[in-house]
């Protein structure tokens, strides 16, 4: 996501998540043997500030590859350019879906341009974007979704599919924990998974937001194999409460409660091609590259 994340969102117990290849790290590739990415949110600040400096410091610390939003403030070619003179490939890119005319054939191009291969949409394709203040995003966006409108949004969901695929780029679908409050027993998360075609959507897992609405991010990855080709690497503080309305609690991978062993086994099993580690602000313990290098460690050395 880019640094306005906020102005766009706002912000089976817990003990099933309590967690119970050294060398040159610009060559590191664990768990996996898939390269170590990290989400370009993870540090939003810090590519405001110094975009090309910053993504140097990401490869120094041990990313090989970065999930970027559409440009801003620069074009798609002047990002590849960025990337390709800092070692980072970028196979997923973040696109905006709100509103009644999202330009996505512009992100589309971009996403090419970038080398990427996956497109991730953070949100659901709601028709009118949100005008208000962020800290009401949960109260005046989400609160007012309705059984009929995620079953709309689905549908066009399975339409963006479509257009994905026409540019030669899979669309996946990127959780938060909103998707998880329940309608007398519709859980619209749940629904765009049964809903939306498996072949034009897939998913990207966010682990810590699910993990904070008190879901076991395995039982997805194993209820649906194949659907997960991309994953958001995200650990939650321990004593973290439970909750479908935009509360997060991110520390460093590693440090919190996720049992990654055990996650990554089922994304293994679930054919996982890319993941990308991502802590959502306010930095509070150690500034963000800070934070993205204790991640890096802690997944250079994880052995599943």
């Amino acid at each position: 996501m880019n640094p306005s994340r906020r102005e766009v969102l706002a912000g089976a117990s817990a003990g099933l998540f309590i967690a119970g290849c050294a060398g040159n790290p610009r060559l590191s590739s664990a768990p996996l043997g898939l390269p170590i990415g990290i989400q370009a949110f993870a540090v939003s600040a810090e590519l405001e500030r110094d975009f090309q400096g910053t993504l140097a410091r990401l490869a120094e610390i041990g990313y090989r590859e970065i999930e970027m939003a559409p440009p801003q403030g620069r074009t798609a070619a002047q990002t590849r350019a960025a990337l390709d003179q800092a070692g980072l490939a970028c196979p997923s890119v973040g696109i905006i879906v709100v509103g009644p005319n999202p330009d996505i054939s512009r992100q589309l191009d971009g996403a090419n341009i970038l080398g990427a291969r996956f497109v991730m949409t953070p949100v659901p394709p709601f028709s009118n974007p949100f005008a208000g203040r962020p800290e009401d995003f949960f109260a005046n966006y989400i609160g007012p979704l309705t059984v009929e409108t995620w079953r709309h949004m689905i549908d066009r969901l399975n339409g963006i599919g479509q257009a994905c695929r026409a540019a030669g780029l899979q669309l996946c679908y990127h959780n938060h924990n909103f998707e998880f409050r329940a309608f007398d027993g519709f859980v619209p998360y749940d629904e765009l998974l049964r809903g939306t075609d498996a072949d034009l959507v897939k998913m990207e897992m966010d682990v810590g937001w699910l993990v904070a609405a008190g879901r076991d991010p395995v039982a997805y990855l194993d209820a649906y194999p194949g659907r997960y080709p991309l994953l958001h690497v995200k650990d939650l503080k321990a004593g973290f409460r439970p909750n479908v309305e935009l509360h997060v609690d991110a520390t460093e991978v590693g440090s919190g409660v996720v049992d990654w062993v055990r996650v990554f086994r089922a994304a293994r099993r679930s054919g996982l091609q890319h993941y990308f580690v991502e802590q959502d602000p306010p930095f509070v313990d150690r500034p963000a590259l800070e934070a993205a290098a204790i991640s890096q460690r802690y997944l250079e050395n994880l052995r599943i």
